[in-house]
């Protein structure tokens, strides 16, 4: 029979330096065990890799669900840790192999952002067709439209209200015209064309009447050097040429 003082003895003392001690060797023990799986991983890995290399092509899996007894998947992730120790020393990693693939794998690239379509006549008819509501609809229709255009905008171009006005603005930049303003406007338009062409024609004729003016002074001058009877003369022998067949 134990004494009251032999049993005193065997009560393990729970103090801050045990419980100290126990997370200690605990830890230890976890890590210990992680590494070790990890090189464990890593050899079954080489041992993947090397087989993968001796087997036909396209046999690879179907030998190792034939002859191992891990599963496929979990092949594959030994192949990924015995490639990554050849560069991470395991042995600076506490976790499990997930854990070890999690850590180390490369960073995958973010998707590219698919591009926005562009706006054509249509949508930019609507877009205008809200801006007209926003100004001159009564302020609790006005707040309506003004949110259906900013949402819209956003949804279907990513960009904000102003910005699709303005797209649509450039779109369709005589759309805040009436029609009999957009009539009125092709009529001068069109004046204006037949004005330009105009002056220019009348350019052609002043160049005309110039060269015309300039060959009249070289005939004066020339005349001028004959007498009356000496012209009598040129007139007649340039009538008679005319006459000739």
């Amino acid at each position: 029979m134990l004494t009251m003082s032999a049993k005193t003895s065997l009560i393990h003392v729970i103090n801050l330096p045990f419980l100290a001690t126990e997370v200690n060797d605990a830890h230890h023990q976890v890590t210990f065990h992680a590494r070790s799986m990890l090189l464990e991983a890593g050899r079954a890995g080489d041992a993947l890799i090397a087989a993968k290399k001796l087997v036909k092509h396209g046999e690879f899996k179907s030998w190792v669900e034939v002859h191992c007894r891990c599963s496929y998947p979990r092949a594959a992730k030994y192949m990924q840790v015995a490639r990554l120790t050849k560069s991470i020393d395991p042995d600076t990693f506490e976790g499990g192999i997930d854990s070890f693939l999690e850590a180390n794998a490369t960073p995958r690239k973010p998707s590219p952002t698919p591009a926005k379509p562009a706006m054509d006549q249509t949508d930019a008819e609507y877009v205008l067709k809200l801006q007209a509501m926003v100004v001159r609809a009564t302020p609790n229709e006005s707040a309506i439209a003004s949110n259906k255009l900013a949402g819209w905008a956003k949804d279907a171009f990513g960009i904000s209200a102003e910005e699709a006005v303005a797209t649509a603005e450039a779109l369709l930049p005589d759309a805040h015209l009436s029609s009999f303003q957009v009539a009125a406007e092709r009529v001068a338009a069109e004046a204006v064309t037949k004005l330009q062409a105009t002056e220019e024609r009348l350019t052609a004729l002043e160049a005309q009447l110039q060269q015309m003016l300039t060959r009249k002074a070289e005939l004066r001058a020339e005349f001028s050097a004959h007498s009356r009877t000496e012209l009598i003369e040129m007139l007649a022998d340039a009538y008679v040429q005319l006459e000739q067949p």
